[in-house]
């Protein structure tokens, strides 16, 4: 579900004008999301040190597709910074109940 808050946040967050016309973020962004993180291949090592490390590795890898598919849109040190606050919020490691 990050993922789409992302995606929410940034369209309310960095609206389309004139002058920032580059900021119109489609569902195919979210799909360049998902296809980059569906690339992980499974972790060889048995155990908890290896669930752990695999853990890991998804939320970098996810943190790395996401600033790879929306921050090319991204032209200003605003839209940067508005961006990271929002993949930070995002990827806090939440208790489900």
């Amino acid at each position: 579900m990050g993922t789409l808050d992302i995606y929410r946040q940034l369209q309310e967050k960095l609206v389309a004008t004139p002058a920032r016309a580059h900021c119109t973020f489609s569902l195919h962004d979210l799909s360049r999301v998902f296809a980059g993180v569906s690339l992980l291949s499974a972790p060889r090592g048995v155990g908890v040190s290896a669930s752990q490390s695999a853990a890991i590795s998804v939320v970098r890898l996810w943190c790395h597709e996401v600033v790879r598919c929306f921050a090319d849109r991204l032209m200003t040190t605003e839209g940067d910074l508005t961006l990271n606050s929002v993949i930070a919020v995002n990827s806090q490691l939440r208790e489900y109940r």
